[in-house]
This record gives C-alpha cells, sequence and structure tokens, in this order.
C-alpha cells in the first residue's frame, strides 16, 4: 500500500507542479511583435515590444490569453504602440495601469468594467480613445489628460464615481464624447486649450467649467463657459441652480448651450441677446416658462 501510495503522490505532482510553473511564469504572444509576461507572485502582467497589441473580444474563445489570472496592476513597456480593443476587459482586480509614450491609441472597451481602477494618466502620445475604453470603471475618481485627444464615442460612460478631471497645459484640443455620462463635477480648461468641443451628455452632477484668465478662446463665468468676448454662451452645466440670468454681455446662446438641463426651472434672457443657437434648450423639462425678448431676430 505504501508503495501504491507513493506512485499516486508522484503521478499528482507530475501534473499539479506543470501547472504551478505556469500560472507563475506564463508568457505568450499579443501582437505580430509584442509579447505579455505574467508574474503571479506580484499579479502583474508585463506587455513588451515594438508595434501594435492584437484587438480581442468580451466573449471567451476570442478573449486576452491573461483573462484568467488575477491582474492587479499592468505595465506597457516603451515600443508598445497601442492598447487592444478588450485587452483588459472585466480585469475587475486591476488597480494600476502604466501607459507609455508611445501608446498613440487606446481601443474600444480596452479596460471596461475594470472596477478596481482608480486613476488614469493618459500620455500626451494618445490622440484617439476609442468608445467605452474605461466604460464601467466605477471605481475610477480621476484622470489626466496630457495631450491632444478625441474620440468616437462616451469613453468614460458609467464612470459614476469619476469627479476629477485635470487638463494638462500642453492640451490644445479636446473633443468628442470622452466625459459623457460620467460623475464629473467641474472641469478646468488651461490657457493652452484653443478648441473646447466636448458633448457632457448624461453628466448630471456638472457643476461648473472654469477657464483660465490667460486662455485666448474661452472664458467663463459663475461656471459657465462663453467665448473670450463673453458674447456667446457657449454651455451651462447640467447640474447648475434652478434658476439663471444671462448677463447682459451676451448677443448669442449657442447651439445646445442649456440642452438637458432638467433642473432648470426659470432662465433669464436679457435684451442683449439677437439669435437663440439650434436645441438649446432641448431636454430641459422643469423649464416652466421662458420670455424671450423682441432683440431675438
Amino acid at each position: 500500500m505504501k508503495h501504491i501510495s507513493a506512485i499516486i503522490v508522484a503521478l499528482c505532482l507530475a501534473v499539479i507542479l506543470p501547472v504551478t510553473a505556469l500560472a507563475l511564469n506564463a508568457s505568450g504572444s499579443c501582437g505580430e511583435n509584442v509579447t505579455w509576461s505574467y508574474d503571479e507572485s506580484t499579479k502583474t502582467l508585463t506587455i513588451r515590444g515594438n508595434g501594435a497589441m492584437e484587438d480581442y473580444d468580451r466573449y471567451s474563445y476570442d478573449r486576452s490569453p491573461w483573462y484568467r489570472y488575477s491582474i492587479n496592476k499592468v505595465e506597457i513597456e516603451s515600443g508598445v504602440t497601442s492598447i487592444g480593443r478588450y485587452a483588459f476587459y472585466d480585469c475587475d482586480d486591476l488597480t494600476s495601469v502604466t501607459i507609455p509614450d508611445s501608446v498613440t491609441w487606446i481601443g474600444a472597451e480596452a479596460f471596461e468594467g475594470c472596477t478596481g481602477l482608480t486613476s488614469v494618466t493618459i500620455p500626451d502620445s494618445v490622440t484617439k480613445i476609442y468608445s467605452s475604453a474605461f466604460s464601467g470603471c466605477t471605481g475610477l475618481t480621476s484622470v489626466t489628460l496630457l495631450g491632444n485627444v478625441s474620440s468616437d464615442g462616451s469613453v468614460f460612460s458609467n464612470c459614476t464615481n469619476l469627479t476629477d478631471v485635470t487638463i494638462s497645459d500642453k492640451v490644445t484640443t479636446v473633443d468628442g464624447r470622452l466625459f459623457d455620462g460620467s460623475g464629473l463635477t467641474n472641469i478646468f480648461i488651461p490657457a493652452s486649450v484653443l478648441r473646447f468641443e466636448l458633448y457632457f451628455g448624461g453628466c448630471e452632477k456638472l457643476m461648473e467649467i472654469n477657464v483660465d484668465l490667460n486662455n485666448r478662446q474661452y472664458a467663463s463665468e459663475d461656471g459657465v463657459l462663453f467665448n473670450k468676448a463673453k458674447d456667446t454662451l457657449l454651455f451651462c452645466p447640467r447640474g447648475k441652480t434652478s434658476e439663471y440670468t444671462i448677463p447682459d454681455s451676451v448677443t448669442s446662446i449657442g447651439s445646445s448651450a442649456f440642452s438637458y438641463c432638467t433642473s432648470l426651472t426659470s432662465v433669464t434672457i436679457p435684451n442683449s441677446v439677437t439669435s437663440i443657437g439650434a436645441v438649446a434648450f432641448y431636454g430641459c423639462t422643469g423649464l416652466t416658462s421662458v420670455t424671450i425678448p423682441d432683440s431675438v431676430t
């Protein structure tokens, strides 16, 4: 019996040990010239090489090769030029990611559902972030943008705890639906920004947009966004007070300026205003009355 038991133990070790070794030193390819390696002792996934990562899918037969591992940290080394679609989808143990300045775009749903991620810095090399790249990252509280970036959809949608966004003073252009549907409460536009065309649909908690006094294109007053001359009201945050009086300097109310301001019950339009843009008050379900002065043509 002892001899038989020893054989059984040996067979079990022969099966278990290689699997353990595989988990500790897992690695493989994730692009034509890009590889990955996973260290179970530190729960760190490292992506290295030159060129673009592969795209993946959310379905088990076509998911990333590391999706079964518990990953706390992702380190992408310089040389990697993109982060593939669904690359880290639903990695809910992920708390830290390092994105190098060689990355130029981040694929759709790349970090979707990474609920443990609390902050992310987007380097100035990244010019495009695709739809839902960070969607559902409910633990995310801060985002830092270091360069000009655009999107094709709601990148941080359902990031309900995302309240703080830092835009670097190197940024000149910010557009798209980056923060649509997030928990953003305020945003500061530095002097460097020359084009600011963000869509804040679903940002019900947004209270203030503030602009650096030295910005040449934009200005703010009481958290409302205007052009530099303050003769065009561009955007009123949706979390603003229920009553708002438009300044006398304003001659034009921009398109979508008050759209979906559901808490707005009263707005005073001065005689200086001559035009009101398309869908300016669209979705203002709390607005009970409005007086359009004779000056509006």
